[in-house]
């Protein structure tokens, strides 16, 4: 549930979440927000993304997606627009790197592996800011990213459940030091609030059917 300034955004934002028989997990989430569709499916394994695909989509106009894989020492990206498909091999040999897939149910897991590699590290994710040039959106972008535990804390769900949370700093890009992330025993994103400039404050909440 996505508030700004106190009141319901039209942002709708779902998620599905399915382990798997060797221990991984399949996740999947789409955001809709205005005549804009984005759909993303990744593969969990270890509590990190190893791959994921991704895919824009505007109301009567265009339709993007690409597929990002982590290897041993590279990063694959194949990206689609219409019939053009390019192909790219990116070195990523100079240390461990974590992949977020743009969506909230994904963030739980980048924080809780920021924390287990010491509170830093390098995060890609795919370039939204420039949806307007189709030769760079989805293009990866490579951001220092920092995780620090605050507090234990007790939030009430949208269902009225109490759970357990670490609220955390999360740092790096457009998230400075007065933006909150609550993550809950079993790694997801409970809540985030993060304030997007002087006039705008957002405070999303995560929704579960259990």
């Amino acid at each position: 549930m996505y508030r700004l300034n106190g009141e319901l955004a039209p942002v709708e934002e779902f998620w599905c979440r399915e382990r798997l028989g060797d221990g991984s997990a399949r996740v999947s989430s789409g955001r809709r927000a205005g005549v804009v569709a984005i759909d993303t499916e990744a593969l969990e394994i270890g509590g990190r993304i190893q791959s994921f695909a991704a895919r824009w989509r505007e109301a009567g106009a265009r339709e993007c997606a690409v597929d990002y894989a982590l290897h041993q020492q590279s990063l694959r990206v194949v990206s689609r627009e219409g019939a053009e498909q390019r192909e790219r091999e990116i070195d990523c040999a100079a240390g461990p790197v974590l992949l977020f897939p743009l969506m909230r149910i994904y963030v739980g897991g980048v924080i809780e592996a920021l924390l287990a590699a010491g509170g830093s590290g390098c995060v890609i994710l795919p370039e939204l800011g420039v949806a307007g040039d189709s030769m760079r959106l989805f293009e990866p972008r490579f951001s220092e990213r920092r995780a620090e535990v605050v507090a234990s804390e007790v939030l009430r769900d949208a269902s009225g459940k109490s759970r357990h949370c670490r609220r955390c700093c999360y740092l790096g890009d457009q998230y400075e030091e007065d933006a909150s992330f609550w993550v809950g025993d079993d790694h997801l994103l409970e809540r985030y609030q993060w304030r997007q400039d002087a006039e705008r404050l957002w405070d999303v909440t995560l929704s579960r059917d259990d």
